[in-house]
Parts: structure tokens; C-alpha cells; sequence
């Protein structure tokens, strides 16, 4: 949650979570901009003082749903497995994550990037992280260590897939689908590897 004052009484969690959930049930049936704060408490079953308790207006409830979304996105697979497994099961719980009202709210975010720079600086500042999980599990696919340029590359390109195939043609995605994308990104990287030396 935001960092606002804790003078006062402790903060209620049922209350945190319900803001969170809001959010994201607001951003997926309105869009980014039809998404309002009295929207949100509606949903939530909340006060305005609750919601401005934790959050400066509507950029900051979505940088917490965003930095909610890559938590719950970061939590990598059984380190026990070999990485492209681990990689195909993270994949995997991505689809399912994007599937349904989170997806369409995802999309929602996507789609306002390029009109809010402080937006866009968030999204940025989570997902290129150098020890992003999912880098970190691409690049334990490869015969030798890519580039960061070309780690980001395969990282859009499959946040991109994913979004086309699960939220825009609303088409399910399936185990099969996450090795073919692993295969695909591992293959555009050894390419690349190869092309470099």
C-alpha cells in the first residue's frame, strides 16, 4: 500500500484488499479512463476518507494494483524443476492471471501508457527490474547469457502474445501454447547468441 500517514487508528486490511479488488473490477468494466474514484467505492463498499487514508487519487490505487499484480506475477515456480519447465509453469500462471476481468484491466493500462508518463514510469520501474523473475527465467534458458536489450524484447514480445491471445481475441490459453512460446523466445535468443559471435 501507499505510503501515506498511520496517524490514527491502525488500517484495516478487509478494507486495503477491498480497494485493490475494486480497482481492478472498476478498470476492467470501465477502461482506464471511464475508471473513477466514486466508481471504486462503490464497488468497495467503502468511504471517500478510507480510500484518500491509502491512496492520493487514482494514479496511486493503480501503481499498488500494478505493483500487486508483478508480486503476485514474481512468485516464481518449484526451483527444483529445469528452467524451461520452471519458465512454461510461470507462463502458464501468467495466462491465468490475464484471463478474464485482471486481463481486460491489464489492457486497460496498456492501452493508457502512452498518454500518462507517470503511468508509463511505474509500469517501467516494476517490470524492468534487472532481477526481474521472469529475465531471470529466460535467461536461464539460453546456452549463454543474452543481452538485456534482447531479454526485454523477449519479455514484450511475450507479455504482448499473451495479452493478444488471452484478452483481445479472448481465446484460452493452454500448456501447449506456453511451451511453444518458450520454444519461440529461447529460439530468438540462441539466434541471436549465435548471430553475435
Amino acid at each position: 500500500m501507499n505510503d501515506k500517514s498511520t496517524r490514527g487508528r491502525p488500517r484495516n486490511r478487509k478494507i486495503d484488499g477491498a480497494l485493490l479488488n475494486a480497482g481492478w473490477e472498476s478498470l476492467a468494466a470501465m477502461g482506464f479512463d471511464g475508471m473513477t474514484i466514486d466508481d471504486v467505492l462503490a464497488r468497495a463498499g467503502c468511504g471517500r476518507n478510507s480510500f484518500y487514508r491509502r491512496f492520493d487519487g487514482k494514479l496511486a490505487l493503480i501503481r499498488d494494483m500494478l505493483a500487486q499484480a508483478y508480486q503476485q506475477l514474481g512468485e516464481l515456480p518449484d526451483p527444483a524443476l529445469p528452467p524451461r519447465e520452471q519458465l512454461t509453469d510461470w507462463i502458464d500462471s501468467m495466462g491465468a492471471a490475464l484471463a478474464g476481468q485482471r486481463g481486460r484491466a491489464m489492457l486497460s493500462i496498456l492501452e493508457a501508457l502512452p498518454r500518462y508518463p507517470e503511468l508509463r514510469s511505474t509500469r517501467s520501474s516494476m517490470r524492468d527490474s534487472p532481477g526481474s523473475p521472469l529475465r531471470s527465467l529466460i535467461r536461464d534458458c539460453c546456452s549463454a547469457t543474452p543481452s538485456d536489450d534482447a531479454l526485454a524484447f523477449a519479455e514484450d514480445t511475450l507479455a504482448g502474445a499473451q495479452h493478444y491471445h488471452i484478452t483481445t481475441r479472448q481465446r484460452a490459453w493452454t500448456r501447449r501454447d506456453s511451451v511453444r512460446m518458450v520454444d519461440a523466445l529461447v529460439g530468438m535468443l540462441e539466434q541471436e547468441l549465435a548471430d553475435s559471435r
